[in-house]
């Protein structure tokens, strides 16, 4: 057992109790104590007596581990600390103090039970407790209560003080600032406030502290290392100019060997002025002035869309594709019976033929498609002052292959079940190229045959897509004949001349997005094709895990298994993740949430990313045994946490949620200082979170911002139980 002034220069009495000496050495007001040693045996009258000499009666008795108290592993508020101890019982909470060394919640922080030194001292009283957050710049954030209020309670008061003294009137404010320096200083002498090598903008530090009349007294300093977001969203390759998420082509993550695809492409020159890239999983564009109607001459005429089309784009893509579409036939029979198929299609070829497919579209068609739209939402703005969105009508009701795809589906489900055989057979072969998204990770209607009968069985539920096509027709031609009726006579000609011509471009784009899922499709087969070789060789436990894996390999991939299973996860956590809306100078940027209007504020704890997340809310409102026993089913994988207040003894969940919200609490609360730390995104003290939000609410967590949007959906998730 050691005097607190015995403690300088032993490592053994952890960093809590050390730093406590070295400050009562330096003249600041911290209650002096005695340490007990991990595994000393406690004699009880030697501890009576050295605490005789202390003031008042009852006393504080707390963890001081070596683990404790570090950068970036604080364990804060995962010990047991008990107060106003009288002296008969001090011996029994010393006991107890030392026992909380082996809690679950610490040995699943720590990866094991951890020995304690305890630390013994007079209670301090005062008017209010503080923590006090010291920031490089100076300036602080400091949160107090009053002295008999628990930490999550409600009467929490969050201030900020300036960095400059002249910033600042009250004088109490800056002795406690001034102390709170000379603390951080201990931290600096340990090389914790400025580590060589690391950025000055990491660690700080974070003071407890009672405040009364005569002043602070200080009862805890440690580091604090809060994530800092750095590149977590790298700049795209052409800072200059604006990249926005393609939310309508693909709005969730891509695969990993998607994701090489856009790669590829990229680097492969043939996009012309389409500039793309993949940050965290989602796919972002940008036009250059290369492809602007201003730069016509890779343009189309829109008048001569449809000849050139049909005669000389669609026969040149169907020459590259159409040989490896044969491939595929053939391996189709094989793959669904389960036989290997390595080596069928080479991946370089497959290559070739997406490129020979993808250029013509991206450098010429595209910018075409969409100039033939332009001129007719210019038209009609210029002539009526309301362009092509008030007036949908005038493009719909095409016979597109959409609709020739939708009547095949609904003919497929009202069939008789002698003739469906037949019917799905024909519907492979003309449509068995279409997938549920744009990519190489995702099955084709023709490999799985079961998706496409359960999509005709809802089709066929409603009318006939041939009647509604023929009714949407009716509506084109009456908005027409009203647009016409508006327009002056000698404007005529032009809208009749415009319309059909949009429609036709319409109707080519459809057709091209075939040709962009048959390219995808030649090239899936090619990398299962890869997955089966990779099987055979014993470098992959499962074929599909190709597609999670760089979509060019080279001799220095070890453990293929391991980085596919790494990649999926990563895909899982950015599936998860708000993904900026686009870039604007290279720098990300957010939109408000769709669903603004509801919305909670609160203390905001940013995670390891400063992104806002999405996930479905789990709502406990009793942090009991009841509140636990509500976790014992969900994985916490995508879902927001939502609690009255984080108590340390819920950090195990906590590590495993997405995000977290909770009704009361501080940013620099121990709850807090443990989300921040494992880089879980929090916004707490909003009040009201587990009256307002219900179980499987979608709910997106700015912690950046200190804000909650959610909406409530009605879907009660299947991990939901009781009350």
């Amino acid at each position: 057992m050691l005097r607190l002034a015995e403690c300088i220069g032993r490592p053994e009495v952890g960093p809590k109790a050390e730093r406590l000496a070295r400050a009562r050495r330096l003249g600041l007001p911290v209650p002096d104590g005695v340490v007990v040693l991990p595994g000393e045996t406690l004699d009880k009258e030697a501890l009576a007596a050295a605490l005789a000499g202390f003031p008042g009666d009852t006393f504080v008795v707390r963890s001081s581990a070596v683990v404790e108290d570090v950068a970036g592993r604080s364990g804060a508020g995962l010990f047991l600390s008990e107060v106003d101890v009288p002296m008969d019982r001090v011996s029994l909470a010393v006991a107890a103090v030392r026992r909380s060394g082996q809690r679950p919640e610490v040995q699943h922080y720590f990866g094991g039970e951890v020995a304690l030194a305890v630390l013994i001292q007079p209670r301090v009283h005062g008017d209010r407790l503080g923590v006090l957050h010291l920031r490089r710049d100076g300036s602080c954030a400091l949160e107090e209560r009053p002295f008999s209020a628990p930490e999550s309670g409600g009467q929490l008061e969050h201030r900020e003080l300036p960095a400059g003294k002249a910033a600042r009137e009250n004088e109490a404010d800056e002795v406690l600032l001034s102390g709170a320096r000379a603390l951080a200083g201990l931290l600096d002498d340990e090389g914790l406030l400025v580590p060589k090598g690391l950025p000055e903008t990491l660690p700080e530090a974070l003071i407890e502290y009672v405040r009364g009349a005569a002043g602070p007294v200080f009862l805890q300093v440690r580091p604090f290392l809060p994530f800092v977001s750095g590149p977590s969203w790298l700049p795209p390759p052409c800072p200059e100019l604006t990249y926005r998420r393609d939310r309508e082509h693909n709005p969730d993550p891509l695969s990993e060997a998607q994701a090489g695809l856009v790669e590829h492409v990229e680097g492969s020159g043939v996009a012309g002025g389409l500039r793309q890239c993949v940050r965290r999983g989602h796919l972002y564009y940008a036009r250059s002035a290369i492809d602007s109607p201003g730069a016509p001459s890779a343009l189309i005429q829109t008048a001569d869309l449809p000849r050139r089309f049909a005669e000389e784009i669609l026969p040149a893509c169907n020459r590259l594709l159409a040989p490896l579409e044969a491939v595929v036939a053939e391996l189709l029979p094989r793959a669904r019976a389960g036989q290997p198929i390595p080596g069928a299609i080479a991946l370089p070829e497959a290559l070739s033929a997406y490129l020979g497919v993808y250029g013509p579209y991206v450098a010429q068609l595209a910018p075409s498609l969409s100039r033939a739209r332009a001129q007719l939402d210019q038209f009609l703005l210029a002539n009526l002052g309301e362009g092509l969105a008030k007036n949908p009508a005038l493009v719909t009701g095409l016979p597109t292959i959409t609709a020739r795809r939708m009547q095949a589906l609904w003919t497929l489900g009202r069939a008789e079940a002698d003739l469906k055989e037949g019917l799905l057979a024909a519907y492979l072969e003309r449509f068995g190229a279409f997938a549920p998204c744009w990519d190489v990770a995702a099955p084709f209607d023709d490999e799985v045959p079961e998706r496409v009968l359960a999509l005709a069985t809802a089709v066929c539920a409603g009318r006939s897509p041939e009647e509604r096509l023929a009714e949407a027709e009716a509506r084109h031609h009456q908005v027409l004949a009203a647009l016409l009726d508006r327009l002056p006579r000698r404007s005529w000609d032009a809208l009749k001349a415009l319309v059909p011509t949009t429609r036709d471009a319409l109707a080519i784009a459809e057709e091209d997005d075939a040709l962009f899922f048959r390219a995808q499709r030649v090239l899936r087969w090619a990398l299962r094709c890869r997955g089966d070789e990779l099987l055979a060789q014993g470098r992959l436990d499962d074929p599909r895990d190709v597609f999670h894996l760089p979509l060019v390999l080279d001799g220095s991939w070890g453990d293929l298994a391991t980085r596919a299973a790494a990649a999926r996860d990563r895909q899982e956590i950015h599936r998860r993740l708000v993904p900026p809306d686009q870039f604007e100078a290279g720098r990300p940027v957010w939109n408000a949430p769709p669903q603004a209007g509801a919305v909670l504020r609160g203390l905001g704890v940013p995670g390891v990313d400063p992104a806002p997340v999405r996930g479905r809310a789990l709502v406990i409102c009793s942090l009991d045994h009841r509140g636990a026993s509500r976790l014992a089913t969900p994985d916490l994988a995508g879902v927001v946490l939502v609690l009255p207040a984080l108590l340390p003894s819920w950090a195990p969940f906590l590590l495993m949620a997405t995000a977290l919200v909770t009704d009361s609490g501080g940013a620099l609360s121990h709850g807090a200082t443990l989300a921040r730390e494992a880089g879980v995104p929090a916004v707490l003290n909003t009040g009201t979170a587990t009256l307002t939000l219900r179980d499987g609410d979608l709910v997106t967590v700015d912690a950046a911002r200190g804000s909650v949007h959610y909406s409530h959906t009605g879907n009660t998730p299947a991990w939901v139980h009781g009350a």
